[in-house]
């Protein structure tokens, strides 16, 4: 085989690799704004979130907030991200480069520091809802 139809066969191939994508788009969560603006039913909209991205850091904060909604809080991947974040390694930078890179989900996601303390207020909220006040008051002193 030449040089030139292997370059174009393994460029072809990287291109059809990046262009599908498991990634979450804005047409995936139709249903889930339609049941949360038309009806207000957070429950139904949780029931029929997407099921791509399941466990990945931004898709487990949605989730968590949903259930919180609905009543029923489910915590169990966002307290993974929590408990996640704790074992990083983390590094000392400017305050600009801290509010860019906080900490990289095993996804590959870096998620930056508001995103950081919403999980914590999300785990507070959820933790409240739960009775459980005392792991309330971790997250809103981890927040």
């Amino acid at each position: 085989m030449n040089y030139k139809k292997f370059l174009t066969i393994n460029i072809f191939a990287f291109l059809i690799g990046c262009s599908s994508s498991d990634l979450l788009q804005r047409d995936d969560y139709l249903q889930v704004k339609n049941q949360l603006i038309g009806n207000e039913n957070p429950e139904l909209a949780l029931k029929r979130f997407p099921s791509k991205e399941r466990g990945a850091f931004i898709t487990s904060m949605e989730k968590a907030y949903l259930s919180i909604l609905s009543g029923t809080p489910y915590l169990k991947d966002l307290l993974y991200h929590s408990e996640l974040s704790k074992k990083r390694l983390r590094f000392s930078a400017s305050r600009e480069v801290q509010s860019l890179f906080y900490l990289e989900t095993p996804e590959g996601y870096y998620a930056s520091e508001h995103e950081i303390i919403w999980m914590h207020i999300l785990l507070g909220w959820g933790f409240a809802i739960q009775g459980e006040y005392e792991k309330t008051c971790v997250e809103a002193r981890a927040g």
